[in-house]
């Protein structure tokens, strides 16, 4: 995976911590429902080494029915 999309994801998954729908609008319009399984690890390899991690699973929402564009691009 390359390094970039890799900071993305995780930049993602942070953001949707903020709220308790765990969704989040991203900078290119999408919005996204962030599921955290911590039973399950996984192991993510990038172009700058590894990351243990527990399972993430990013499920692509309708914009309409999560209230418009809510975190998006917030860093």
């Amino acid at each position: 995976m390359d390094a970039s999309i890799r900071k993305l994801l995780l930049k993602w998954l942070s953001l949707s911590f903020q709220n308790e729908e765990r969704t989040i609008a991203t900078e290119f319009g999408q919005v996204f429902a962030i599921k955290v399984d911590r039973s399950v690890k996984v192991r993510l390899e990038s172009e700058d080494g590894f990351l243990d991690m527990p399972n993430v699973v990013y499920m692509l929402i309708d914009k309409e029915n999560t209230g418009g564009d809510r975190n998006a691009g917030k860093q």
